[in-house]
């Protein structure tokens, strides 16, 4: 039965929609118990003497306009340093404007890589110290050419979904 003035209307239905792709790229810090453990010890085997320096130095960067870049990336670096195990340094291509800089920075550079040389022969002579001795080579090597590379964890991973787009 009807009732009375009450129509039949068919059932409302939305447009498609097109669909789109989209990257999320998902960065965690899956560091396992062993590199913290290896973080923590790497404290007392020159982690917070080369941290401290670092910090030393971006602060001496930091007095003149032109070094403040210098400094934010002492800065950045230094943190990297309190806690290196896990994580890693990836250079990019560079570009004229970082080899300016890292050319600029070398002075610097060559006196920060001699303290990592130095830490690193200190722990390789100990045997156990083998895995410290090693971060300290690497950070050797970023003391030297600090601009035009990232600090990442080791682990990154990339998904690809198809989305569709909110639609008020």
């Amino acid at each position: 039965t009807s009732l009375m003035g009450a129509e039949h209307y068919p059932e409302p239905t939305a447009p498609p929609c097109p669909m789109e792709e989209v990257t999320i790229v998902v960065i965690e810090d899956r560091r396992d118990c062993i590199s913290w453990v290896l973080n923590v010890l790497w404290v007392f085997n020159g982690g917070l003497q080369t941290a401290a320096l670092w910090l030393v130095v971006g602060l001496l960067c930091c007095i003149t306009i032109v070094g403040i870049p210098y400094g934010v990336r002492c800065f950045q670096i230094s943190g990297f340093v309190m806690l290196p195990f896990g994580q890693r340094i990836v250079y990019m291509p560079s570009s004229s404007c970082t080899t300016f800089a890292n050319i600029i920075w070398l002075p610097f550079g060559v006196l920060l890589a001699l303290h990592h040389l130095l830490w690193g022969f200190i722990c390789f002579v100990t045997i156990i110290g083998i895995p410290f001795s090693l971060q300290h080579l690497k950070l050797a090597q970023l003391s030297l050419w600090p601009f035009g590379c990232e600090v990442t964890p080791y682990t990154a991973t990339s998904h690809s979904m198809l989305r569709t787009p909110f639609i008020v």
